[in-house]
């Protein structure tokens, strides 16, 4: 059926959706910004190394500090060197100048989130490590980068208090359409500060978004203008053209496709016939991890991360993916198998089927007993 199903989407039977972002991927610019948590390992699980634990790096209790001298709230910082202790205040005070920013340090503080500046990885500019409850911002990166990464991390961390953690007793849609919606409200909110520090005067961290993602910047000046400045609409067309950037949106799909592939390759049958079995909610995830304020900006209806503009998959994505259900299957003795990857909407020379990989196979197959009648 598959050389089927490609010959069908190589007649022209598909949809071309626009794309006005020109990805950062294969040009020479700085490197786009990664969420290791996700990008370190597939599920919430990460590989990287937690805060050294030694007397001289255990968390101090900081505190924010608002220009005109008022706190607005105490944070527990990890001071790797006086000099990664005082740039992090530096960014930490610095963001206190926005409502978004004052938003998620205030969450992140209550959320007992430890913060610290140190080396993040070649591709990292920072990230949030939910096995520790950790945000570590790269000490290799500007502080223009810097600056917004911080509230990136930190909307992750209060995601970790509102969404389920991935994990592989979840089926590879959910885990996906998981890190998908997480990473489109991070970098909304991301959007979101870096317009508001350019408007206290300090566009070093909006002009680094307009080099990396342009598309969303340009999304949420529109959108803010016509809707009003951090409003849920705003906000709502802002996180969901992240998913218009293919190429970045791409590399979390591999990364997972990876996660569950070497998931399956390294347990015993027996133990896989629990996993990859549970189907997240569509409305909860939505409404769970687009949070502001308090307000579930892009409303509660999860029908909106199934559409072929948020749910599209690469074709050799999906091809991977199939391997990995076959060994599955495999493993268990036909007792367990994934085959959540045919839900997406497929991508093929840069364009986007109308029908998922499910409904095509459907229509063929009822093509195909309908011509042998």
């Amino acid at each position: 059926m598959a050389g089927s199903v490609s010959e069908f989407l190589s007649k022209g039977n598909v949809q071309k959706f626009k794309n006005g972002i020109k990805s950062a991927f294969g040009r020479n610019l700085p490197k786009t910004l990664v969420a290791s948590a996700v990008l370190a390992g597939a599920f919430a699980a990460c590989s990287k190394q937690s805060a050294p634990e030694s007397d001289a790096v255990k968390p101090r209790t900081t505190y924010a500090v608002k220009e005109n001298g008022d706190t607005l709230c105490a944070y527990q910082a990890i001071p790797m060197s006086d000099a990664d202790y005082a740039r992090l205040q530096k960014l930490v005070n610095a963001a206190t100048k926005t409502e978004s920013g004052c938003e998620i340090l205030k969450g992140i503080a209550k959320a007992g989130t430890t913060l610290r500046i140190d080396y993040s990885g070649e591709d990292n500019l920072g990230y949030f490590q939910p096995e520790d409850n950790s945000i570590c911002l790269g000490r290799q990166c500007g502080d223009a980068d810097l600056q917004s990464v911080l509230i990136h991390e930190g909307e992750h961390a209060l995601q970790n208090q509102r969404v389920p953690q991935r994990t592989s007793r979840y089926n590879f849609e959910s885990n996906l359409k998981s890190i998908r919606v997480t990473e489109a409200d991070a970098m909304t909110m991301q959007t979101l500060f870096s317009f508001e520090m350019a408007e206290q005067g300090d566009s070093a961290a909006l002009k680094m978004m307009t080099i990396r993602h342009k598309g969303m910047v340009d999304t949420y000046a529109k959108a803010a203008e016509k809707y009003g400045k951090g409003s849920a609409q705003a906000l709502k067309e802002t996180m969901l053209s992240w998913y218009d950037d293919k190429n970045y949106v791409k590399t979390y799909d591999e990364d997972m496709a990876v996660g569950h592939a070497e998931k399956v390759d390294e347990a015993l049958g027996v133990s896989l016939l629990s996993h990859f079995s549970k189907t997240a909610d569509a409305d909860a995830l939505l409404a769970n991890a687009c949070q502001y304020k308090g307000v579930k900006y892009a409303g509660t209806d999860g029908s909106i991360l199934n559409t072929p503009r948020t749910a599209w998959l690469n074709v050799e994505t999906r091809d991977k993916m199939s391997k990995v259900h076959n060994r599955l299957v495999s493993k268990t003795l036909g007792f367990n198998g994934d085959e959540s990857v045919d839900n997406f909407y497929m991508r093929k020379d840069g364009k986007v089927s109308k029908q998922t990989y499910k409904q095509i196979v459907a229509t063929m197959v009822a093509r195909q007993k309908y011509q042998g009648r």
